[in-house]
């Protein structure tokens, strides 16, 4: 999870507008039922309508007065509102009986909507979060749409078979920051997608992108953007970012050096997460991957397995979750190493435990399955728990002796000195690891970070277990290590699990031994999911 998110590993063995100034265009058919309507318009003619004959501005009634020279009736023809009016006020009249004016969050992903959708939603002038993901028969989304909805923020049309946006009707002022087109039939993206300023969030992958993204101002750049702290452009396997050599009369002009400069993502300084796995990558500028920041080049298959990686920015301000896949790990074609690891989510920046954790543990658990030649009986299950348990005392030692300032040494899971705050010493975090060697399938985990395998005709099982203070065995042990459980289920009132790497002030109380599993993979074996808690929180382990 990144900073509050769900993250997923997969390997297959994947201020504000009125009601009432509404556009005619969107208006309910007058007989019509509808979304939004509350019953049949009560307006089937308008010589009869209320509002004619009764409202404001409306149809003035018929005036009779007696003349007294002549024995006739003079009669005052009736005047009438502009037909505009009339319509204005029926279309107010209705959409005051309905949502229409206060509704402002609306979900309606995964099901088979259509086109016609939009008819009704673009009614809704207070919409802040509109969700149309995977409605597979939307094709095409009407101009003016999205000025419809002046308040929106979140706008989310993953995995239709959409290939143009109305981009145009974006404005400076607009107040989008998210935006989800993934998974639809883009081939381009529109330059006008830089005019939403705050746009924070684009996930444009797996669509069929191929274009020329120097090609500014008539192409979409991600440099348009500089507020992007979430980039996803995976999956577009046609798509390639590379420099391109500009000449004219033998010299470059100012233009052509911006230009050159379309290809650099380091001056996205907020970029947390990007997302380039199976784009065609040459010679860009690409940022370092940290702590605080994510950035995927690889492909889509780790070995001849293809996995995927599914996160989404949450609602602390930094990252805490990083992802491990190695294949041909140890240099042999039949191992590979997956790993799942989800620090403490801290203010002062991104989880540095979690990523001590992606950068150390392969080393040490090489050597500890190097170690099973010496060691009789044993297998990668207890080159496993070895390697959290060495893992974590290495962890330990270097926090030790930050805090008392000591000359550092190189422990020999360190690649780099780690330099850690006070939050970082008082944090600590959870994992998973997957080793695979042939068929033989190895899982082990400290916390709520969790596994099922996923069998071809939809069964499950789950490889992991969850450490949860208040389980019996492990309420027991915490009382035996000096801790205690409180009622909402916390270890000494602060920690939802029993056991994760660090939180080095609670030892022994919170220990690193894992649990391990093993099972040898069959052809009905199909899917590993790797998640944090937050997905665990809404699919339950037992369905």
């Amino acid at each position: 999870m990144q900073n509050g998110k769900p993250s997923l590993l997969m390997g297959s063995l994947s201020s504000t507008g009125s009601s009432e100034e509404l556009s005619d265009e969107r208006r309910p058919s007058q007989t019509s039922s509808t979304l939004l309507s509350v019953g049949p318009s009560p307006i089937q003619d308008r010589k009869s309508s209320v509002v004619s004959v009764y409202g404001k501005g409306g149809r003035k009634t018929s005036v009779v007065s007696r003349s007294t020279s002549q024995n006739t009736l003079a009669t005052t023809p009736p005047t009438s509102a502009p037909p505009t009016s009339r319509k204005d006020s029926s279309l107010s009249s209705r959409l005051t009986s309905t949502f229409a004016g206060s509704l402002r969050y609306i979900y309606l992903a995964d099901n088979r909507l259509d086109d016609d959708v939009f008819d009704q939603i673009t009614l809704l002038a207070e919409l802040r979060v509109l969700n149309l993901s995977y409605n597979d028969e939307i094709t095409d989304m009407p101009q003016r749409s999205i000025k419809s909805w002046p308040q929106l923020v979140e706008l989310y049309l993953s995995g239709s078979q959409l290939a143009s946006l109305p981009a145009d009707d974006l404005e400076e002022s607009s107040l989008l920051q998210t935006l989800y087109i993934n998974g639809n039939r883009f081939t381009n993206l529109p330059a006008d997608i830089s005019r939403a300023k705050k746009l924070a969030v684009l996930d444009c992958g797996n669509n069929y992108l191929k274009y020329n993204i120097s090609n500014v101002p008539y192409d979409w750049n991600w440099n348009l953007n500089p507020n992007l702290r979430y980039l996803n452009l995976s999956g577009n396997k046609r798509l390639e970012i590379k420099q391109t050599t500009w000449a004219g009369q033998g010299m470059l002009g100012p233009g052509d050096v911006d230009r050159e400069q379309y290809t650099d993502f380091s001056r996205l300084l907020n970029l947390r997460v990007l997302g380039l796995m199976d784009v065609t990558l040459t010679q860009p500028s690409i940022p370092d991957q940290s702590e605080d920041r994510r950035v995927r080049t690889s492909g889509s298959l780790a070995g001849h397995l293809p996995y995927g990686m599914a996160d989404t920015l949450g609602k602390n301000e930094h990252l805490s979750t990083v992802d491990l896949v190695v294949p041909r790990f140890n240099a042999s074609e039949i191992e590979m190493l997956l790993g799942l690891f989800d620090g403490q989510a801290l203010s002062s920046g991104g989880s540095k435990i979690a990523k001590y954790l992606h950068e150390n543990f392969g080393n040490v658990f090489t050597q500890e399955l190097k170690a099973l030649k010496t060691r009789q009986n044993e297998t990668p299950a207890d080159a496993l728990r070895r390697a959290f348990l060495a893992v974590n005392k290495d962890l330990v030692t270097v926090s030790i002796q930050h805090t008392e300032d000591r000359p550092r040494t190189t422990h020999r899971s360190a690649s780099q000195p780690l330099v850690l705050s006070k939050e970082d010493l008082t944090s600590g975090g959870v994992a998973t690891v997957v080793y695979l060697q042939g068929t033989e399938l190895y899982v082990a985990n400290v916390g709520n970070v969790q596994a099922m395998l996923i069998q071809t005709d939809g069964t499950h099982k789950i490889l992991t277990r969850k450490h949860d203070p208040a389980e019996p065995s492990e309420r027991s042990r915490i009382r035996e290590a000096g801790g205690w459980v409180s009622r909402n289920g916390r270890l000494n009132d602060t920690l939802e699990v029993s056991r994760a790497f660090g939180y080095s002030h609670l030892m022994p109380i919170v220990q690193a031994a894992p649990h391990v599993s093993n099972m040898t993979i069959r052809e009905t074996d199909d899917i590993i999911l790797m998640a944090t808690r937050e997905l665990w929180e809404y699919l339950s382990p037992g369905w």
